[in-house]
Formats: C-alpha cells, structure tokens, sequence
C-alpha cells in the first residue's frame, strides 16, 4: 500500500515540467562532462608527445653569414655542416646526428621560396639536428657539444629546443589545470542539481511521507523510493548527454582531419580511453545515488 501510494505520486511528476528541466539540465552537464574528460586525456597526451619530441633535440645553424659580412655559397656551408657533423660524432652523449643535405634544405623552403629557386643565389644556412641520449639532459650535454663547434667555426648558432618543451608544458598544464576546474564545477553542478530536485520533490511529497510515516514506512524504505526515481532520470539523462558529447567530439575529429593539423595529428583513443568515456554515465549515475540518499536521510530526520 505505502509502495503504491509513492509510486503513483512518482509517476504523476515523470512528465512534468520540471522533471524535463532537470532531465535536460543532466544531459547538458554530461554532454560537458565527456567533453571536459575527452580534454584531459588528450592534453596528456599531447603534452608527453610534445615534450618528447623536443626535449633532448638541438639544432645547430651554419650560417651564410660570415662575421666579416660575407656570404658563403650554399656548396661551402653543405660542407661545413658536413664537417660539424664529423666532429660531432666523437661526443659520447649524442645518440644521432643528421647534416641536412642541398636536397633536404630545398625541400624546406620549396614553400616560400618555390620549387624552381635557384638555391645557389640565396644566402641559405645549413642545419645539423642532433639527438641526446634519453639519459642525457641538454644542460650536461652543451659544454662538450660548444667545445667541438668551436674547433669549426665561431659563427655556428645553437638552438636547444628544451625552451619550446618547457613552455609547451606550462601551456599545457594551464590547460589541463583549465579542464580540471571545469571538471569541479560539473561536478558541483550534477550534485546541486540532484539535491536541489529531491528538495523540491520532498516538500511536494511532504503530505504523502507523513502518511507513510503513519503507516508504518522506515526511512530506509523512502530514502529507496526517492533513490530509484533519481536513479532511473539521471540514468536517461546521463545516456543522452554521452551520445551527444560522442557525436560532438566526432565533428570535431572530422573537422580536425579536414584541416589537417599538424599539432594534433595521429591524436587517437585507446580501449582504457574509451572505457574511461563510456563509464562516465555510470559515474554520475552512482555520483546522483548517494546524493539523493544523504539529501532525503538529512530532510527526514527534521520531519516531524
């Protein structure tokens, strides 16, 4: 009797305007959720990509201007670049270097300067990319690599990449940091929105409890109720804003591979990725369970 009498008062709210509200409201919220929880596994991803390919990388610059402001031919600077490369290779802390061919410099400003440039007019610098060892930081390296290239020549130009790295980690971790934040507020937002529904469904009810109370209902026995109602809304919800989060993130993979990025090329999803995705309705579900559970246990014991 008890059971039929809150089911039925249940029932008469499932379609009213404020259920829809805070259904809808839900499904916003997880929409962002999986949004804000794609982000910060990307992020993480793209920074330690980024990072890597980085750190433990310098380039050293042959430049066609020599100190006393005359230009050397583009067949000169190949050949002291080839010679940086030789000398190099005695460092023990080098892993691998690479002297950039007249080919491979070609290539490279082939866009601006156009396929047909006559390579041997321009003043172009050569370029030698050299790779640490991973146990090598750029810091203990430096002083022998400078060493060497002062045997060669005055004028070459180190640049060390490490300062690109650490200022793509900070931008990164204000980005993750970002998401993180917004993670909170959804967070606090999902608990705000439950507590604030099974408030307004307990002073609606307040009559039907009583009643209950009369008959003999426990507490545990309505906490129950009022959890399987949330539970069966947030749990609808909770599925709607997963499918229209997943089909945001895929327009904006398409859109990605449609413009072809190169800093967030190859960005992919592994299966505990996806899990991590798919679980969040779950989440929330369980996130909506508790609370209702301590907002109806704290609204009863200051009932008479």
């Amino acid at each position: 009797m008890a059971f039929t009498i809150l089911k039925k008062h249940f029932s008469s709210f499932r379609d009213d305007i404020g259920t829809q509200f805070v259904t809808t409201l839900i499904a916003l919220i997880s929409a962002l959720a999986v949004l804000c929880c794609a982000a910060l596994i990307q992020l993480a991803k793209l920074e330690k990509r980024w990072s890597n390919s980085l750190q433990g990388h310098i380039t050293i610059e042959v430049p066609a201007l020599r100190e006393d402001g005359s230009f050397r031919s583009l067949d000169q600077v190949i050949v002291m670049s080839q010679q940086v490369r030789e000398k190099l290779q005695a460092v023990e802390v080098i892993k691998e270097i690479k002297a950039y061919t007249k080919e491979e410099l070609a290539a490279l400003i082939a866009p601006w300067a156009g396929e047909e440039a006559l390579l041997d007019n321009l003043p172009i610098p050569g370029m030698v990319s050299i790779t640490l060892h991973s146990n090598t930081t750029t810091e203990q390296a430096l002083p022998a690599i400078i060493k060497v290239l002062g045997t060669v020549s005055r004028d070459l130009r180190l640049d060390v990449n490490d300062r690109w790295a650490r200022d793509i980690q900070r931008l990164a971790s204000l980005l993750t940091l970002i998401s993180a934040v917004i993670a909170l507020a959804l967070i606090f937002s999902i608990v705000m929105t439950v507590a604030g529904s099974v408030k307004a469904r307990l002073a609606n009810q307040a009559a039907e409890i009583d009643l209950l109370h009369l008959m003999g209902a426990s507490d545990e026995y309505i906490i129950r109720q009022f959890q399987i109602h949330v539970l069966k809304l947030v749990s609808l919800a909770s599925s709607g804003g997963l499918i229209v989060g997943l089909a945001v993130l895929a327009g904006i993979g398409w859109f990605l591979n449609r413009i072809e990025l190169e800093l967030l090329n190859n960005v992919g999803w592994s299966i505990l990725q996806w899990t991590i995705i798919l679980a969040l309705p779950v989440m929330i579900c369980l996130l909506s369970w508790f609370v209702a559970k301590i907002t109806v246990s704290n609204a009863l014991k200051t009932m008479p």
